[in-house]
């Protein structure tokens, strides 16, 4: 608790804001070896994880900032980390965010399956699936061959595909 009275934390003044996060045991790495804090409890979090907002408190007001005791003055929002959520990189969030506009485009499947999967619509798609879905929409796409290929082939439209086979339909 000290620490967040440290200005280069929190601090006791002005607006400030404190992120509390639940369920990041063992999704989280401790740098306290690198830390100008060792003796506290500093954590990384992996780049592109997936939060949920839990809740909100606004305790802060820009016009009339209240000093004191950071977790009764700050405003604090509190987060959940998503499970299995991660955005593994620029391009895989830009795959999901054209899925969500369009989520028959055959390109925006396969341009995913390339990132690794991800979670759209409240499910969780491996990077095979979907190559697979980018092949339902789009049989013929050579690209998504390739990418099952890749893979080491599978099922597309109830039939069975070697690594060999999605080569050849590419």
């Amino acid at each position: 608790r000290d620490l967040m009275d440290d200005p280069a934390f929190c601090g006791r003044d002005g607006q400030r804001t404190i992120f509390e996060i639940e369920d990041a045991r063992g999704k989280v790495m401790s740098i306290k070896d690198f830390s100008d804090f060792p003796r506290k409890r500093e954590l990384l979090v992996r780049p592109l994880c997936k939060f949920l907002v839990v809740a909100r408190t606004k305790q802060c007001d820009k016009s009339n900032p209240i000093s004191g005791d950071p977790f009764a003055t700050a405003d604090i929002v509190r987060l959940r980390m998503l499970t299995d959520v991660v955005i593994r990189s620029p391009d895989q969030a830009s795959a999901l965010a054209c899925l969500a506009r369009d989520p028959l485009r055959a390109s925006a499947w396969n341009a995913l399956g390339f990132h690794g999967g991800g979670e759209v619509g409240g499910q969780v798609v491996s990077k095979i699936a979907c190559f697979q879905r980018a092949l339902a929409l789009e049989p013929e796409y050579a690209v998504a061959w390739n990418s099952l290929g890749v893979e080491g082939g599978g099922e597309v439209g109830g039939q069975a595909f070697s690594e060999i086979a999605c080569y050849q339909r590419a």
